[in-house]
């Protein structure tokens, strides 16, 4: 639309308020109905006229930008090496933060190290007091039980505890909203 009404008035594009304000005098006197009796003479008028009107109103944006040695237009399009060498090592380091977030496992964003770590020891040292227990009652008693008690009984003891391990910490994830209830439907 704004070429098409360039050309109607007879500017170039890029032209400034005062170069299209003469050119729709100049095209006015030429084709307005008082002054030119031609019927095609009232169609052109009003052509001009829209094409004045659309140009006026969006004057703002047209001038200075479709001119090839605007200096603004340059400054919006021209890149330097370096900005793009920045723009690559900022998108690098962006990109190497976001992957290490996401590797983080699960001790560190449901509790955070040190809480996790707390947990950790005290779940090692119940799983070898509970597993040992029978054991060392058994020992003291002076007598050995079979292999497969033995082995039976770590078990059983380690599968508890895991679950009971997975448990809490199901419910730790759903008291601090880290989890989303979603996954435990």
């Amino acid at each position: 639309m704004y070429l098409t009404s360039c050309k109607i008035l007879g500017i170039k594009p890029g032209a400034d308020l005062n170069t299209i304000k003469q050119a729709y005098r100049r095209q006015a006197k030429l084709y307005h109905p008082d002054i030119n009796p031609d019927p095609k003479a009232a169609v052109e008028f009003v052509k001009v006229k829209a094409a004045f009107d659309y140009l006026v109103k969006n004057s703002d944006f047209n001038t200075g930008f479709s001119s090839a040695d605007s200096q603004t237009e340059k400054s919006y399009r021209y890149y330097s090496p370096a900005d793009e060498e920045y723009f690559r090592k900022w998108q690098e380091e962006y990109s190497r933060k976001r992957t290490a977030v996401k590797d983080l496992d699960f001790k560190t964003t449901l509790f955070g190290k040190s809480v996790f770590y707390f947990f950790h020891i005290v779940f090692l040292f119940t799983a070898v007091s509970i597993t040992l227990s029978p054991i060392l009652t058994v020992a003291k008693r002076g007598f050995l039980p079979d292999e497969n008690v033995v082995v039976t009984l770590i078990t059983v003891s380690f599968s508890s505890l895991f679950g009971l391990a997975m448990l809490i910490m199901i419910l730790f994830s759903v008291l601090n909203r880290r989890v989303p209830l979603r996954f435990l439907r």
